[in-house]
């Protein structure tokens, strides 16, 4: 190729004809898709005719005018020379670009339009539609016309002529796709002028041959399917009459009898039938390409989108913001664009955004006191664990939890210190000084309201309460029977449909707390102390005759006195009950006839549960059945949970672990080969159980009543 610069007499004579062979003005619809559809309405040219305004009279410029003027050209790009580079050198800068940028290239002015178009330059439009995977452009399209049918987005038809328009093009944009079907971009407006269904052919063109149908491409996507497939076949109207007209011209040689004209009706038919199969064949891979590229370029929208997202949470990040300030940016306009981030748009955008971020960072403010809190509390929390491995654990059942600890005077003053103070583990010291003392007025406050609960018989009241604090009294404390029993009240013991929650006598009362804490399994460290605020109060719990009188009648059965039989003797009894109003029923697998045995503390919850409807009496189990229960309590679940904790060393404390871990823990470290409950180990759970486990033993099956 020679060295030599683009002009229009040069184009002009390297622009080839815009159709493949002779057949081509027969094919297709001319008007459709000839080179003028690379015309718009931003080119500078239309028809060969400049239609801007001719430039005003230019008027005389001062000195300084002209020295301000040198200095802004100087600024200014200008592509004025770019027409005059080689075209090796322009050719090879345009293999560079896609196949819409090489569209408005081409739409410049009419030189780089006769460049682009003429057929030297055929390989930029194969290359460039290549590099999108784009199927060939079929035998009656020329590449020009087939990039901008596949890229752009604006509707092809050309209107009728009229008093206003001499065959304008429609421009409608944003048209979703092409109709592979008909090759051409159609607007839904333009559909519905142009589109006729099958079905409708004879009442539109009455006296034509249906068969011309079978000339002429069609679609299955009509102008009221809003973009979906049909069963119907649709023809685009100006292609029948243009067919009509071609057929008549033939068909008037053929009855003229001049020579040739039979075989040149019979070529035309089949060149037209060949054209139509083609065009049919290339619809079903173009709408695979199209969609598969419809999807990448959806793809790179969005990543595109992010990353101007990030950009601006970036910058916004640099004048002092923090990322939650910025969460909602990512549904504003601005922030929904493709276009990447420069520093014109930056500048232009700024103004909208911040002021939601600067709003958002006030409340982010307003919420710092919480936060804060939540740190404190962490530094109480751990504190807090290493001041309980000095204790024993069979003590850690009785502690409050971490939450209850912050809700103390001393605790409570520093957390709700002032916010710029920074939260340190100093601040705490006196506080933590005054912890064994604090921690002891809790408990008293406890029992002090248990006993005030308790209701005392009358016989007993002058002197009961006083034989109960006296440690030479024989009579037990009241708050030790095995029938002080309460009910907890509290939300967490009575939701998730449980009854009541029962607490035998004072240890049962020390042990329980329900209340959420920092180190709940349920809620976890990292949630609860950020957003809810712990509000201190004392436990809900009341004394239950019900359960009493239930405690009572369970103790006559295990042959003690209920007036003085406390719940440490019903431990050291160990019995399992049975419910004389409950039969057997048919359980596991395989299935057998098996009766349910309990704990003293469970049958009093199973008695107020279960409403039975005659008189329910506790019955001590035989020691063969016994021994089944006891068995049968090894599968509760509860002994599976990570839960277990030495009874000797702190080594488990806010890391518990299993039964078997622990036993092994017990064996290697303290050699205890056959270690006890709860002497040894215990399972640690600050909660009661909402449901109890039901370990059963087996059963004769019942006899049937003869009949």
């Amino acid at each position: 190729m020679s060295m030599m610069p683009i002009t229009r007499a040069a184009a002009k004579s390297v622009r080839p004809s815009s159709k493949v062979d002779a057949h081509a003005d027969e094919s297709y619809d001319e008007s459709e898709f000839s080179d003028e559809a690379l015309s718009d309405e931003d080119s500078d040219y239309d028809n060969g005719r400049k239609t801007a305004k001719p430039p005003p009279v230019k008027k005389a410029k001062k000195e300084s005018d002209k020295q301000a003027s040198v200095k802004t050209s100087r600024q200014k790009k200008c592509l004025s020379l770019l027409p005059a580079m080689p075209l090796d050198v322009l050719f090879e800068v345009f293999s560079h670009l896609d196949p819409k940028d090489i569209i408005h290239l081409a739409r410049t002015n009419r030189i780089f339009r006769d460049t682009l178009v003429a057929r030297s330059a055929t390989f930029l439009w194969k290359a460039a539609r290549e590099r999108y995977g784009a199927p060939e452009c079929p035998f009656n399209v020329s590449e020009p016309q087939w990039a901008v049918l596949l890229f752009e987005s604006n509707c092809q038809v050309r209107r009728s002529h009229s008093a206003f328009t001499f065959g304008s093009i429609c421009g409608a944009k944003n048209i979703p796709k092409p109709d592979f079907g008909l090759l051409r971009r159609v607007c839904v407006n333009c559909k519905k002028s142009n589109l006729l269904v099958k079905s409708r052919f004879k009442n539109r063109f009455p006296g034509v041959d249906p068969e011309i149908l079978d000339l002429i491409p069609s679609t299955n996507v009509g102008a009221w399917s809003h973009g979906h497939a049909r069963d119907n076949r649709f023809f685009w109207i100006p292609d029948i009459k243009a067919i009509s007209l071609k057929l008549a011209k033939y068909q008037k040689n053929v009855d003229l009898r001049r020579l040739g004209a039979k075989q040149a009706l019979k070529d035309f038919k089949a060149q037209r039938v060949k054209m139509v199969t083609s065009i049919h064949k290339l619809a079903d891979e173009g709408e695979d390409w199209y969609h598969e590229f419809s999807r990448g370029r959806h793809q790179d929208k969005l990543a595109d989108m992010d990353q101007r997202l990030k950009s601006i949470q970036s910058k916004f990040r640099e004048l002092g913001y923090q990322t939650s300030d910025m969460e909602h940016l990512r549904w504003k306009s601005e922030c929904q664009q493709p276009t990447l981030l420069t520093d014109r748009i930056w500048k232009r955008i700024r103004p909208i955004l911040e002021p939601t971020v600067l709003q958002k960072k006030r409340e982010r403010l307003e919420r710092d006191m919480p936060h804060i809190r939540a740190k404190r509390r962490a530094i109480v929390h751990s504190f807090y664990q290493e001041y309980q491995k000095t204790l024993s654990p069979s003590q850690w059942k009785c502690l409050p939890g971490t939450l209850e600890i912050c809700a103390m005077g001393p605790f409570a003053e520093v957390l709700d210190a002032n916010a710029k103070v920074p939260p340190t583990a100093a601040s705490f010291e006196d506080a933590f000084r005054q912890l064994p003392e604090l921690l002891a007025a809790y408990s008293d406050a406890r029992e002090q309201n248990a006993r005030s609960l308790l209701k005392i018989r009358s016989q007993s009241a002058e002197g009961s309460t006083a034989s109960a604090s006296s440690s030479n009294s024989s009579h037990p404390d009241m708050l030790d029977l095995a029938t002080a029993v309460f009910i907890c009240k509290e939300a967490r013991c009575v939701s998730y449909g449980s009854l009541d929650s029962y607490l035998f006598g004072w240890d049962d009362i020390a042990q329980h707390h329900c209340k959420p804490d920092i180190n709940s399994v349920s809620i976890g460290l990292s949630w609860f102390p950020q957003r809810v605020e712990y509000v201190s109060t004392p436990q809900q719990i009341s004394f239950t005759p019900q359960g009493s009188t239930v405690a009572a009648a369970v103790v006559r059965a295990a042959g003690l006195d209920e007036r003085v039989a406390t719940a440490s003797d019903m431990d050291e009894r160990d019995l399992r009950f049975a419910c004389s109003a409950c039969r057997p029923s048919q359980r596991g697998s395989p299935a057998s006839w098996r009766e349910s045995g309990y704990k003293w503390r469970d049958f009093v919850s199973h008695y107020r549960r279960s409403f039975h409807t005659r008189e329910c009496v506790p019955v001590v189990l035989s020691p063969v059945n016994m021994a089944a229960v006891k068995e049968s309590e090894m599968a509760d679940p509860n002994r599976s949970k990570s839960r277990w904790t030495c009874g000797h060393c702190s080594v488990h404390l806010g890391d518990f672990k299993s039964r078997d871990l622990v036993v092994e823990h017990l064996k290697s470290v303290h050699g205890i080969d056959s270690p006890r409950e709860p002497e040894d180990l215990f399972f640690f759970d600050r909660d009661l159980a909402r449901e109890t486990f039901q370990a059963s033993y087996l059963v004769e099956p019942p006899v049937k009543p003869s009949e």
